[in-house]
């Protein structure tokens, strides 16, 4: 089957399948999509194999409107209170125009905070990092993965500097944004030196939160 363009034909989730502590939860408050897609082919996301299976079967990367997005969000908050929201796109920021759009329209209709991730080098700009904080964005997940070079981009083809890691982490700390790190351990070719070498980084970048998994 084709990919299915117009996201917003798609009905709003069946919320009361959960508790309403679901949609209150201390961090992240309620969880929400606003894209489906992420364009990077990283080695060990399951986005490479998905991108193939439907090469030439509509766009990978689709967005929904605000319009959309925001009818959503104050039924979550109608419904359940929610207090904030977790935007759980995979890049939230990709189309920085849209990203910037997008906050100017939350801060006047949603105004409550939220949550982010996305990708180191699509959070290297100082407009949109403000424009992130103006709008309540509190916290953003940054993906380091690995302080190694090699093991970043040749092994898992993160295509990403260390000066984009440091630089990221610094405009969100500038911005008053609340940052987390993502790493793993245990990538092939790991070594003690590589494992001190991720360390390293998230000691120089200082996030307020550090998560690790072993691959």
């Amino acid at each position: 089957p084709n990919l299915l363009d117009d996201l917003d034909s798609i009905a709003f989730p069946d919320r009361d399948l959960l508790e309403e502590k679901y949609y209150n939860a201390e961090l992240t408050g309620a969880n929400i999509l606003t894209a489906r897609g992420c364009p990077f082919p990283c080695s060990f996301c399951q986005n490479k194999e998905l991108m193939r299976i439907y090469k030439g079967k509509g766009k990978f990367v689709r967005y929904r409107s605000f319009d959309n997005i925001f009818k959503e969000m104050e039924l979550v908050i109608e419904k359940y209170n929610s207090p904030s929201f977790y935007i759980s796109d995979e890049i939230f920021t990709l189309n920085k125009k849209r990203a910037i759009g997008f906050c100017q329209e939350y801060k006047s209709r949603i105004n409550k905070p939220f949550m982010i991730q996305t990708r180191i080098d699509h959070l290297n700009d100082e407009e949109l990092t403000k424009s992130l904080s103006d709008a309540g964005c509190f916290m953003v997940n940054l993906a380091i993965e690995s302080g190694n070079d090699f093991l970043r981009n040749s092994i898992l083809n993160k295509r990403i500097s260390k000066e984009q890691i440091i630089r990221a982490f610094k405009l969100a700390k500038d911005h008053n944004i609340m940052t987390t790190s993502f790493n793993m351990i245990g990538i092939p070719g790991e070594t003690k030196k590589t494992i001190q070498e991720t360390i390293n980084i998230n000691k120089k970048v200082k996030p307020d939160r550090i998560l690790c998994t072993i691959f």
